[in-house]
């Protein structure tokens, strides 16, 4: 494992084992019950609708071959971990964003492989439905386990669990935001050298996910459109940099991935500060759920 994969790990664990120290058991299921309608929304605009207008751009801006390849990689992989992150840093229904981002990271195994094999089949021979299938794995260690883990300690040990919350959460955002800065110093070069293409097209996409996400909801307060936009506009890196080396000869395909990744961090994280600091002058002293 590499020091990027560590340091993206560590921020998933983290992330999830914060959201769980937040939350109860019964939170969690009310995140999802109580709004039925936007779960269902929710499911739709990330497997369906947002991967549809991907396409569109993709056409739009004469995307093809390894770089349509990645790019579309990214918008057929939802339930990116860090979108919880970004919910909690705007304010938004937590546990709505976590029962959410869990039903997503499910479904991805399957929808991904689905809109790969559609329109971008893989070109080293291996099959994407294997592919896919290696992201039990970090999927059980990286995302669910330490959620588990946040949410049996909030259960067993409340005070603990609230003590320690906000340190987890800290850190995580201040982990995120080393990640962005390697991204940009690192990788900027060479993302800029695969053209305007790629960069505009993932540009457009990370806005329209979180204005799609936002918009197309069941009426309701700010916190549901945050959380809706900001879990909708993080896709699942993770599973889209897995598909890109397993699946695709070209490196154009990863650098793709890894164009789209930048701009949903650079977009993404100023974006959810901004919701988060007019949420709080609006209402200080609610509390997130």
């Amino acid at each position: 494992m590499s020091t990027a994969d560590i340091f993206i790990a560590g921020l998933a664990m983290l992330t999830m084992l914060g959201m769980g120290l937040d939350l109860t058991f019964d939170q969690l299921g009310r995140g999802l019950a109580e709004r039925p309608g936007a779960t269902l929304v929710g499911l739709l605009v990330n497997i369906l609708v947002f991967p549809l207008l991907a396409l569109g751009i993709a056409w739009g801006f004469g995307l093809s071959g390894p770089l349509f390849a990645g790019f579309l990689l990214c918008a057929a992989s939802p339930g990116g971990g860090t979108g919880s992150l970004l919910t909690w840093m705007s304010r938004g229904r937590i546990a709505f964003s976590i029962g959410l981002l869990v039903l997503l990271t499910l479904s991805s195994l399957v929808v991904t492989p689905m809109w790969m094999l559609a329109f971008a089949p893989p070109t080293t021979g291996a099959d994407p439905w294997d592919a896919a299938a290696l992201m039990l794995r970090p999927i059980i260690l990286y995302i669910l386990l330490p959620l588990a883990a946040g949410l049996y300690t909030r259960r067993v040990a409340p005070e603990l669990a609230l003590r320690w919350q906000p340190r987890v959460a800290r850190v995580s955002v201040w982990l995120l935001v080393a990640i962005v800065l390697a991204y940009v110093v690192l990788k900027g070069p060479l993302l800029f050298d695969a053209g305007g293409g790629i960069l505009g097209a993932s540009g457009l996409a990370v806005l329209l996910s979180l204005v799609s996400g936002m918009l197309l909801r069941p009426q309701g307060q700010g916190g549901w459109r945050r959380a809706l936009g900001f879990t909708t506009g993080v896709r699942n890196m993770t599973l889209g940099l897995l598909l890109a080396s397993t699946c695709y000869r070209e490196d154009e395909t990863l650098l793709a991935v890894l164009a789209y990744g930048m701009f949903m961090y650079l977009i993404g994280v100023p974006s959810a500060a901004w919701f988060g600091r007019r949420a709080r002058a609006e209402d200080p002293e609610r509390q997130l759920a």
